[in-house]
């Protein structure tokens, strides 16, 4: 972790080596964080710093995952740490918005995700709902067209 600066971003300052919900344990972080934040500045200036909070951890996780050898390790948090501060960017500013919000985020991120569109165009299977789609087939077209709306790369 101590390596490459970039890592402890993405690793959220450690909250994302929690060996029980590395998740959680970021978004618990950035409440934390973002409570500071959301009193200390205007709500136009926190967005700002969201955005910037943001192009910073794209590099730093796709740095890490890179020299992790997986795209999306379950340490690397800087997204929920990243989204919850976007969150309490627009919520009112009251401990109980924020308790709602924090447990609205947590629900949404564990739960199911609908299937990703570019796998529906490659009529691939994944572990998400797409068991229900139909095996590719000799007639089937070829998934070249979609190459550019893969996400990321599994080749490090």
């Amino acid at each position: 972790m101590l390596s490459n600066p970039l890592h402890i971003i993405a690793l959220g300052f450690g909250s994302g080596l929690s060996p029980v919900a590395p998740g959680t344990a970021g978004t618990l972080l950035a409440w934390a964080f973002g409570a500071f934040l959301v009193e200390s500045a205007p709500p136009h200036a926190l967005l700002a710093a969201v955005a910037v909070l943001f192009a910073v951890g794209v590099w730093a996780c796709t740095l890490t995952g890179r020299h992790l050898g997986v795209a999306d390790h379950g340490g690397m948090v800087w997204d929920e740490i990243v989204a919850f501060l976007l969150v309490l960017a627009v919520l009112p500013r009251s401990l109980g918005w924020q308790a709602a919000g924090f447990v609205a985020f947590r629900f949404f991120a564990r739960a199911p995700s609908p299937p990703d569109t570019a796998d529906l165009f490659r009529n691939q299977r994944s572990n998400r709902n797409l068991h229900r789609l139909p095996q590719r087939s000799a007639a089937s077209p070829t998934n070249e067209p979609f190459r550019a709306l893969r996400v990321y790369s599994t080749d490090v």
